[in-house]
């Protein structure tokens, strides 16, 4: 069976969960002042997640600042550190989530300040609706990050790091109550690898 995802993909989701369960975890610190965005306590909605913009990997420009980031999703329920290839990362995590959005936490990852991954994991196994793999089968690479949604719906869990044409996003789709599920791995917007697995 083949595996989710390739090693580029990987290490993207170690960078954005791997703090989730490591060195470092501490209280969700002060929420920023107050803007129109301003979630404060309230739960954590996919618009909200979406809201969220990232920075380039190439020179970490543009993207969310920790402020600007608080000020959409709220205080944060836990703040992580890890260090990859001598980088230090923060990770945020949120798992008050409102009931609409079918997923456990929402995690964002920062670079120097900005925001550079961000991720939502899937719910337990029993919690999920799975797709009907004809639909999930009838994408093919190439196929546009929108024309999924449109076609898939909001995927079980997702990953993604980056902007613009390094984007890299991985949109993961149960497709059986096993936890058979499908993988689709996005770069620049377009799928460029379909990959299969179990969710436990």
């Amino acid at each position: 069976m083949k595996k989710f995802a390739s090693i580029a993909t990987i290490s993207l989701l170690a960078l954005t969960i791997s703090a989730c369960g490591n060195s470092n975890d501490k209280k969700g610190t002060n929420n920023s002042s107050s803007s129109s965005k301003v979630v404060n306590n309230s739960k954590v909605t996919m618009d909200h997640y979406q809201a969220i913009k990232l920075s380039s990997m190439m020179d970490n420009s543009g993207g969310d600042s920790e402020k600007t980031v608080k000020n959409i999703l709220g205080k944060p329920s836990k703040i992580s550190t890890s260090e990859t290839n001598g980088k230090k990362m923060v990770t945020y995590t949120w798992d008050k989530l409102n009931t609409s959005f079918k997923a456990k936490n929402v995690n964002v990852g920062f670079n120097d300040g900005k925001a550079m991954t961000k991720s939502y994991a899937n719910l337990n196994l029993n919690q999920m609706k799975p797709l009907d793999s004809s639909k999930v089968k009838s994408i093919k690479n190439g196929a546009s990050y929108q024309d999924v949604i449109n076609k898939l719906g909001t995927p079980s869990a997702e990953s993604s790091a980056g902007s613009g044409n390094m984007a890299m996003t991985e949109s993961i789709y149960l497709t059986s109550t096993k936890g058979d599920a499908t993988g689709f791995t996005f770069m620049g917007g377009h799928v460029s690898q379909i990959s299969t697995n179990k969710i436990k």
